[in-house]
């Protein structure tokens, strides 16, 4: 149930970067990647495999992105790019024995190098990258989900900063102000440089769910702030903000 869960949000993901792909297309004819996502059978064996299309004036060219060795499959479910020579990728990597491994890779003048899997992150519990940034080259941000695997599904979220070529250990983000144990899923990320970011997500609290908005500066976070007007009653489930944009600090 998690891997089709997790499946269903990577479709999700992939839709909406085609679109905005697809807008950034119309506008020029540079190289623009994309990355499409191939839904199989849920097995471990044939778990979900990730493609990056760059398309051109021309044509396009597909190039199979990379994974770990030990990998039976892999699903791409965030992209973004400096340049159209350089970009970042995040997504999941499927093992045996229904292992999920966040990874992140990087593209540079039309190479992708081997995913780097993102250590850190609370073992036992589904983990995926659900959005990268990129205010720069070798300074890309990313933020990914967990779902731990207990009898009820409680959610958490960490982010992981380049440094260069590498990615550092995935950082818990602290759940402090948000009530005792919480279940909270961060769904929406911008960044003005490497080290300022601003996050929104949602506190789940069964059938009154909360919309709250987060900052990230020089590693250290700020206080949350919930959204005036966002809990609506009892029909309030499943409130989230997808999407975010910042300019300036």
């Amino acid at each position: 149930m998690r891997r089709a869960a997790l499946v269903a949000l990577a479709a999700t993901l992939t839709l909406c970067s085609l679109a905005v792909s697809s807008l950034a297309l119309a506008a020029t004819t540079t190289a623009v990647p994309v990355t499409t996502t191939t839904l199989s059978s849920s097995t471990p064996t044939t778990s979900p495999t990730s493609t990056t299309t760059t398309v051109h004036a021309t044509g396009e060219t597909i190039t199979t992105l990379p994974t770990s060795s030990g990998a039976v499959g892999s699903s791409a479910t965030a992209i973004s790019c400096v340049r159209p020579s350089y970009c970042a990728a995040g997504g999941v990597e499927f093992q045996r024995a229904n292992i999920e491994r966040p990874v992140l890779s990087v593209e540079a003048n039309g190479t992708w190098a081997k995913p780097q899997i993102i250590t850190g992150a609370t073992s036992g519990a589904s983990s995926a990258i659900v959005h990268v940034v990129c205010p720069r080259v070798g300074g890309c941000v990313a933020l990914g989900q967990l779902i731990s695997t207990g009898s009820s599904a409680r959610f958490s979220s960490y982010l992981v900063v380049q440094h260069g070529s590498q990615w550092a250990p995935a950082h818990m983000i602290p759940s402090a102000g948000l009530g005792p144990k919480p279940s909270c899923l961060l769904t929406a990320m911008t960044c003005v440089t490497a080290v300022s970011c601003v996050l929104t997500g949602t506190l789940v609290k069964h059938s009154l769910d909360r919309v709250f908005s987060l900052t990230w500066r020089n590693g250290h976070w700020g206080v949350p702030h919930f959204l005036s007007g966002s809990t609506l009653g009892a029909a309030s489930r499943l409130m989230t903000l997808s999407a975010l944009s910042c300019v300036g600090s």
